[in-house]
């Protein structure tokens, strides 16, 4: 296994600075499943404050789980020990027992129609954005439990993705990566869409254009318009087509 692990992170690295971070954390997760043999993992990140899934990936499981997942994040009894875990996986086994765990409202509303019964999860914070992020694996066969080697092995992969993932931002903010998808929009536009990919607020799009606030969003109206989507949850889900 550790063998696999090693091929596995040796491709990661390949991979980082070719592709966006959008798209690297696709590929890495669709490697992760086959080497780890798990049905479905999310790599999310957000804020650490409001514990909000901001970027969330998803392989093995339908679109509609990933947002099913944000909409019961602050249900999620696994979160809490995640924060205290500092990186450290923490089985759902640890934070809830299996009993209250498969009879909550929680376990039948997120998990249940996915069929997905055992999760093990790690989160890592950065301490000078204060933005985490989040590596989920799941199970779906209940007798399927996670071991400590797994434990071992998503502490070290989540290393790796982290630092992948690290410098292809660092690629995106020096050569912003945009789909062709986008060739109908403006440079201006195409700016704005550049930054907003990177998790920018309105604010801060317009301090790194030199734009006011009401500009950026006069441009975002028209991009909506132009790519036919209602707002920046469907444009993500357009650009990642």
């Amino acid at each position: 296994m550790w063998q696999q692990d090693e091929t596995l992170i040796g491709d990661l690295y390949g991979l980082a600075g070719q592709l966006s971070s959008q798209h690297f954390r696709r590929a890495a997760l669709q490697r992760l499943l086959k080497t780890i043999h798990v049905d479905g993992a999310v790599w999310a990140s957000g804020p650490i404050a409001q514990r909000e899934l901001e970027r969330i990936s998803c392989a093995g499981l339908p679109d509609d789980f990933a947002k099913n997942l944000t909409r019961f994040t602050h249900e999620n009894p696994i979160m809490s020990h995640l924060v205290r875990a500092q990186g450290n996986p923490v089985d759902m086994r640890e934070a809830v027992e299996d009993a209250v765990f498969f009879n909550s409202d929680f376990y039948h509303a997120c998990f249940a129609p996915y069929d997905i019964h055992r999760v093990l999860s790690s989160l890592k914070i950065h301490t000078e954005t204060q933005v985490f992020t989040l590596l989920s694996v799941y199970r779906k066969r209940e007798e399927a439990v996670f071991t400590e080697e797994d434990k071992q092995r998503q502490q070290r992969l989540l290393y790796h993705l982290h630092r992948c993932d690290h410098e292809c931002l660092q690629t995106d903010m020096k050569h912003p990566w945009l789909p062709e998808q986008l060739a109908v929009l403006s440079e201006r536009e195409q700016q704005v869409v550049a930054e907003l990919m990177k998790n920018q607020t309105m604010k801060q799009i317009a301090k790194r254009l030199s734009l006011s606030p009401s500009t950026v969003a006069n441009h975002l109206y028209r991009i909506y318009q132009k790519l036919d989507v209602s707002g920046k949850a469907e444009l993500f889900a357009f650009l990642d087509q």
